[in-house]
């Protein structure tokens, strides 16, 4: 697996954690569908998701580990 990417650190730009190949190939577990990554400014730390606006679902990023499990999902 390639190492992990990160932008250049710009004001009001968060570093993306997950590797660009990675974030083509992930598709929502449950319908199969595309995903759509997000951060959150970093106060107090960034936060990483990957949301599927057909099921209304954000799965959630660990330590650089999208958590595709829909169990584990919080729906919006």
């Amino acid at each position: 697996m390639a190492p992990a990417r990160s932008l250049a650190q710009t004001t009001g730009v968060c570093p993306v954690s997950l590797a660009p190949d990675l974030l083509e190939i992930l598709v929502c577990p449950k319908c199969k569908g595309p995903l759509e990554y997000r951060t959150t400014p970093p106060s107090p730390a960034p936060r990483e998701e990957l949301v599927c606006k057909a099921c209304r679902l954000i799965y959630g990023v660990e330590d650089d580990i999208p958590i595709m499990l829909i169990d584990e999902a919080r729906h919006f």
